[in-house]
């Protein structure tokens, strides 16, 4: 897709009750809900680790949410392919059904 002719928002989240305004092509809410995961995992690593500087908080919550996506990602594959897989059965079966009439 060129990104160039991507239309871009601008969006208002706040994370650590600090307001960023960033440029997206996902919709406000959608940011929103980002905005949120990501708020709820450096306060829980806030609470866990009060003294640490809000850097490596941001670090480590980066850390753990790319973990979360890189465990997660493998299963949703075989998922989409087992997915895929009885789709074309359903289809197949129509097609079947459809024919015979």
């Amino acid at each position: 897709m060129d990104t160039a002719t991507v239309e871009k928002n601008t969006v208002r989240i706040t994370i650590l009750d600090k307001t960023y305004s960033l440029r997206a092509t996902m919709s406000q809410q959608h940011m929103q809900r980002v905005a949120a995961f990501v708020d709820e995992k450096v306060r829980k690593l806030r609470h866990d680790f009060p003294e640490m500087p809000i850097q490596r908080l941001a670090i480590l919550a980066a850390i753990q949410i790319a973990d979360e996506h890189l465990t997660t990602a493998p299963m949703n594959q075989d998922n989409a392919g087992e997915i895929r897989q009885r789709i074309n059965s359903l289809i197949s079966h129509i097609d079947e059904l459809l024919s015979k009439d």
